[in-house]
C-alpha cells in the first residue's frame, strides 16, 4: 500500500472493510479498540526482520510533510 495521510472517516471505513487488518497503538480518537503490543516484543520482532545497512548515507527518510 502506498504511504499517505488519510482523513479519519476514510481510514475508519477502510479498516472496517478489511477485517484482517490489525490496528495497534493509541486509536481511541478513531473510536477503535486497538491491539496494545509489547514494546519489547516489537523490538525483538523488528530486529529479526532488519537488514543491516552498509552505508547510512544511502538511507532515505520519509517525512509526513512530503505526503500532504
Amino acid at each position: 500500500m502506498e504511504e499517505k495521510v488519510w482523513p479519519n472517516d476514510e481510514l475508519i471505513a477502510w479498516i472496517k472493510g478489511n477485517a484482517d487488518f490489525i490496528v495497534s497503538g493509541d486509536a481511541k480518537y478513531l473510536g477503535i479498540d486497538a491491539y496494545q503490543p509489547s514494546v519489547l516484543d516489537g523490538m525483538l520482532e523488528a530486529k529479526k526482520k532488519s537488514i543491516p545497512v552498509e552505508n547510512i548515507l544511502t538511507l532515505k527518510p520519509v517525512y509526513l510533510k512530503d505526503l500532504l
